[in-house]
């Protein structure tokens, strides 16, 4: 199935015009919240022009998050140290760890579909 990357306008005007055969007889808000949707689901997305800027921004957010889960561990560990909360930052330090342990999990829409059978 085509996730629209390289749709053509063809493809695009399908996704719309059926989209709009659904919404028949709802009104004409819903029509156009259903045809914005659909004009968005088909949106291309164009390949990045410089590939080697995609590593590059690859490495600044994995050292980023990395820094920033370090900083916040030595805080933790100083707030256990000095007798105050640690609410916040342990807080802070679990949303970091899942969005550093998130960029390494495969998209459901990137694994194979399963064979019908």
């Amino acid at each position: 199935m085509n996730r629209g990357i390289n749709l053509t306008k063809n493809d695009v005007e399908t996704c719309v015009v059926q989209a709009l055969k659904g919404a028949e007889g709802e009104s004409d808000v819903v029509k156009a919240s259903v045809a914005a949707a659909a004009l968005n689901a088909a949106a291309v997305v164009p390949p990045p022009s410089r590939p080697e800027d995609v590593g590059f921004i690859w490495k600044v957010v994995v050292i980023g998050l990395l820094a920033i889960l370090a900083v916040v561990a030595g805080g933790v560990i100083y707030a256990v140290v000095a007798g105050k909360g640690t609410e916040v930052l342990v807080g802070i330090f679990t949303t970091v760890l899942s969005g550093f342990l998130a960029l390494f999990i495969k998209p459901p829409a990137k694994q194979p579909e399963p064979e019908a059978g």
